[in-house]
């Protein structure tokens, strides 16, 4: 059985406070109980073990890049895991002195998700892993708008099985949190940890089988306002002007590292 993909966060703080951000739900939880490469570890052991390979494991935070000893370690675990395919670090590029020279040879793909207003930060990025990571595919993505994470809604119980039935993020965003699987990433920043899968040494691969195959919605899809069909919102806002000042230290730091044309 194929994971196509999944995500994993190592830390829940960020340099940015994006209006309506997935990760600035209110008290969410941290994502790992304990240290997050040994959780990760575990988990993908047990994922092993039921017959579980993941096309591509994605390692985001919040930002990752905050965390710098987590994430050496977790990018370690996950490229000597026999059962991941690709490893992936998703940033938001504004602190890239937050990845350690000597984790480069763990990533296979680095994720620029950016919110600056020209491509500056992504050529710097890009000139720079050309010469330290030849061998790191590099992804530059922009988005035009977001879906809205956290207003109130109810969309009742038809309302959630049609969502349900047609979400995207439930192919896309299975998520590894706290010991658990989840079919999105939303459930675990709400910390609805009974809605998702518990990975330890008791998990058979027919729990795992019908967790991810259930016909039926979850709770949490009643509330779900990324399926909600609001109104969706500029990405990357800011409540003050730490994008335009976090751009400026990042694009330095690349000039000091000879990233700069």
């Amino acid at each position: 059985m194929r994971l196509k993909e999944v995500e994993v966060s190592i830390t829940e703080h960020c340099s940015l406070a994006c209006e309506h951000c997935g990760f600035m739900v209110p008290d969410q939880p941290r994502p790992s109980v304990g240290e997050p490469a040994e959780e990760l570890a575990a988990s993908l052991s047990h994922l092993h073990r039921l017959g579980f390979a993941v096309g591509s494991l994605a390692i985001l935070g919040g930002e990752a890049t905050l965390a710098k000893g987590a994430l050496l370690e977790t990018l370690r675990v996950a490229s000597a895991a026999p059962n991941v395919q690709r490893v992936e670090l998703v940033t938001n590029g504004l602190t890239p002195g937050g990845l350690p020279q000597e984790a480069l040879p763990y990533v296979d793909r680095l994720s620029l998700s950016d919110y600056t207003d020209d491509d500056r930060l992504a050529s710097a990025w890009k000139l720079w892993l050309s010469v330290q990571a030849s061998h790191v595919e590099f992804k530059h993505r922009r988005h035009d708008s977001w879906d809205r994470w956290h207003d109130d809604v109810d969309l009742g119980a038809a309302g959630a099985q049609a969502a349900f039935d047609s979400c995207w993020y439930r192919r896309h965003c299975i998520t590894l949190e706290r010991g658990h699987l989840f079919m999105c990433s939303r459930i675990p920043k709400l910390g609805l940890d009974g809605q998702g899968q518990t990975l330890d040494a008791s998990t058979t691969r027919d729990a795992l089988l019908r967790y991810l195959h259930q016909p039926n919605a979850l709770p949490a899809c009643r509330t779900c306002t990324p399926v909600a069909g609001l109104e969706r919102v500029d990405p990357g806002v800011q409540p003050d002007a730490r994008l335009f000042r976090l751009r400026g230290r990042a694009l330095s730091w690349f000039e000091r590292h000879g990233a700069q044309e």
